[in-house]
């Protein structure tokens, strides 16, 4: 049977050259699919300006694994990649190219691609495409994990190359890795003629791909159709155990693993706060997306003092969960109450309030609970504040460790918007995932409306620390 008839696309990077003419390009294909990066330290240098140049088109970005390296620091470059970029994550999607084993077993490179996956999830609400050939799944992937099984696989299987070029479209369907019966592109020929889609440098090799689906479907895929696309609450952080400071007055060293003998990556110096996420035989491990570890023999556990809230008038609804008008109201299909864990809910009904929108609480989780706004048992959708009143999720980060937030929420705050924040609700103990609301600075202290007591204090109750924050936007 022949996939004529089905979506046209291409991918290109720098093995394209430089001079693409992108509204060429749109105009030719259905979809198209742009290198980002490799690993987790180079960019393709024609990536901004094809994935620029391609805005409003169906456009993926795809980024080549190193199963070598480290999973997540390799998925956060590609994410940085395409978001300085400019990425909307409502039509914009993600792929991982999987081509290379260097040397690593199966069960590495297995979980390698799962560990990125899921950070790409958590940050995107969806996980990626996968590239990708059968006889190289075959080698290097155990794809009994349904994460694997399930994935939308882009499948390269082409006609034997042919003299003069180019190579003709393989007609289709591809060849499947073994336990893989479903396929969404098929990378048809890696010979088709550029000139013919906006190469403009002589180059005459492009590489095509075809749709499994109609051209309605494709749009749906990418949030165009009338189907709206699937929107997933990102999983919860892992938990922060306890912290301690480092006593050790020559620093204390980062290994790979719990033991003395694991390789040496880094030191903190004396009096560094450390987040622990795991004990191990006396060991601490400090990251909670990476395997670094520290002895716990060179640290002292901490517990910091709130210091006293200072009181600002921002006119903004100090809303609590606990709210007798609505907190025993229940979330979704779940047991589960407002008074008990409502505080995103809380805070985005305050959000939303705050730009004019007439709604509290209990109707925001009303309209949450009838119109699927709930992802069993009872976490919240954030895009339906845009289905219900057009207002954008704009910002959306995470933040290891708690650091490395402030230029973020400044930006968000300059431009006169609240922030959402993700704390931990008891610092020093198991983490306890509490949202609360960043209204405003005075001096240094970033001010916060906290859902659970009603209240607008410093940040410092919560000892400065931001897990994850999302920013809304109403044009």
């Amino acid at each position: 049977m022949s996939n004529k008839n089905q979506p046209l696309g291409v991918d290109i990077s720098s093995y394209n050259g430089k001079k693409f003419d992108t509204g060429r390009l749109k105009q030719t294909t259905a979809f198209a699919v742009v290198r980002a990066g490799i690993s987790w330290g180079w960019e393709d240098p024609t990536f901004a300006r094809n994935w620029q140049g391609l805005k409003g088109h169906n456009r993926a970005a795809y980024h080549v694994v190193y199963p070598s390296q480290d999973a997540i620091s390799q998925a956060q470059h590609f994410l940085e990649i395409v978001q300085k970029a400019g990425a909307d994550w409502e039509h914009d999607r993600l792929a991982l190219d999987l081509e290379l084993a260097q040397g690593q077993s199966k069960a590495r490179i297995t979980q390698v691609t799962l560990d990125m996956m899921e950070h790409i999830k958590a940050r995107t609400g969806r996980y990626p495409i996968l590239y990708s050939r059968a006889y190289w799944v075959n080698d290097h992937l155990y794809v009994n994990d349904s994460r694997l099984k399930d994935a939308d696989w882009w499948v390269a299987n082409y006609l034997k190359r042919q003299d003069p070029a180019p190579t003709p479209e393989h007609p289709g369907p591809p060849i499947l890795p073994r336990g893989i019966s479903k396929w969404l592109i098929h990378q048809t020929s890696e010979r088709g003629i550029g000139a013919n889609f906006g190469r403009r440098d002589g180059i005459v090799h492009i590489d095509l791909n075809r749709w499994n689906g109609t051209t309605e479907e494709l749009n749906a895929y990418f949030g165009r159709g009338d189907v709206p696309p699937v929107v997933v609450e990102p999983e919860p952080e892992p938990e922060v155990l306890f912290r301690a400071r480092v006593t050790a007055r020559r620093g204390l060293i980062v290994r790979v693993g719990p033991d003395t003998k694991c390789l040496r990556i880094g030191i903190n110096p004396e009096g560094t706060v450390l987040d622990v996420f795991e004990v191990k035989n006396g060991w601490y491990r400090i990251s909670p997306i990476n395997q670094e570890w520290s002895s716990g023999r060179y640290t002292e556990r901490i517990e910091e003092p709130e210091p006293p809230a200072e009181p600002v008038d921002l006119g903004f609804m100090l809303w609590s969960q606990r709210d007798a008008r609505w907190a025993s109201d229940r979330m979704g299909a779940s047991n589960i109450t407002l008074g008990q864990q409502g505080c995103l809910v809380t805070a985005v009904a305050s959000v939303m309030a705050s730009y004019g929108i007439d709604t509290d609480p209990k109707r925001y989780n009303g309209r949450l609970s009838s119109e699927g706004g709930y992802l069993a048992p009872n976490l919240m959708y954030w895009q339906m504040p845009r289905i219900f009143w057009g207002v954008k999720l704009t910002e959306y980060e995470l933040f290891a460790g708690g650091t490395g937030w402030q230029r973020s929420v400044d930006t968000i705050l300059s431009s006169r918007r609240p922030v959402l924040a993700m704390v931990d609700m008891i610092p020093g103990g198991a983490f306890n995932q509490h949202w609360v609301t960043i209204v405003g600075k005075r001096g240094n202290d970033y001010i916060i409306t906290d859902p659970w007591t009603a209240d607008l204090v410093p940040l410092t109750r919560y000892e400065n620390k931001i897990y994850r924050l999302a920013g809304y936007s109403r044009d």
